[in-house]
């Protein structure tokens, strides 16, 4: 699929991984549909990589349902079919120092939003004649090391979900 052909839903769209990816699709002449929870420096992106139909931004927390839903509503309006999950949050430091509020925020933003934000978007990526859903992962979704459990767990989950997945979809029109 030629990035020309592609209406682009990407997640974490405002941070620095984020934002580079959203310049070479942009760049691309991809359509993308840029999303993060930091509505000020997504508009300030948006603003940079063009007007029109190009690029637009909506701001939401993809740990909740109505954020989920009011996105898939977004991508069947643009008729996306590429679905990035680059949304994530750090955790480094010890366990025993972590408490379960922030572990329960770095499983939910790493691992179950991109989960159920997928999940969400499959029927629509379904009727699309291809699809894409693609999960950046971490180096530490291979290697766990100290002071790194939390994240290394939620990117090793990551990387789970996408292998079974890819197993799940194969022989479909979704890659």
């Amino acid at each position: 699929m030629k990035l020309s052909d592609c209406s682009v839903v990407l997640t974490g769209a405002s941070g620095g991984i984020g934002a580079a990816t959203a310049r070479a699709f942009v760049a691309a002449g991809a359509r993308v549909l840029l999303v993060a929870r930091d509505g000020n420096r997504l508009t300030r992106l948006a603003d940079q990589l063009g007007a029109g139909d190009q690029v637009a931004a909506f701001a939401t927390d993809l740990t909740t349902a109505t954020g989920r839903a009011q996105l898939r509503d977004l991508a069947v309006a643009r008729r996306a079919n590429v679905l990035v999950n680059n949304a994530g949050t750090p955790c480094f430091g010890a366990l025993g120092e972590m408490d379960d509020a922030a572990i329960a925020g770095v499983i939910g933003v790493n691992l179950v939003a991109p989960i159920a934000l997928t999940r969400v978007l499959l029927p629509h990526l379904r009727s699309q004649p291809r699809a894409i859903v693609l999960n950046v992962g971490s180096t530490l979704g291979r290697l766990g090391l100290p002071g790194f459990s939390v994240y290394a767990a939620s990117k090793f989950g990551l990387r789970g979900f996408t292998e079974a997945l890819r197993r799940e979809l194969a022989g479909s029109r979704i890659d």
